[in-house]
C-alpha cells in the first residue's frame, strides 16, 4: 500500500500511466491523503485540478513519479 499525502491547497488527480493510457485512480482534495494499491515500478501522474460550477477537472500535469520501494508519496514536496 502507498500513502499519497497531499500537503498543498489545490485537489489533485491521481493517473496510473500504463503504456500511453491513463487510468484515474484517485482525487485528493487539499490537506487530505488517501491510500492506494499500486506495485513497484508502476508510473503515476498527478494532475493540477479547476473547477467550473459544481465540475472539477484535471489540467496541468505537474508530476509524473515510478513507484519504488517508498511507501509515502508526499505532494507538497513534488511541487516545491
Amino acid at each position: 500500500m502507498i500513502n499519497i499525502t497531499n500537503n498543498t491547497n489545490d485537489s489533485i488527480f491521481i493517473f496510473l500511466k500504463r503504456n500511453e493510457d491513463l487510468y484515474q485512480i484517485g482525487f485528493i482534495e487539499e490537506k487530505k491523503s488517501i491510500l492506494k494499491d499500486l506495485n513497484r515500478g508502476e508510473m503515476i501522474e498527478f494532475k493540477l485540478s479547476s473547477k467550473i460550477g459544481d465540475v472539477i477537472y484535471p489540467t496541468k500535469t505537474f508530476q509524473m513519479k515510478m513507484i519504488g520501494n517508498d511507501s509515502f508519496i508526499n505532494i507538497g514536496s513534488i511541487i516545491s
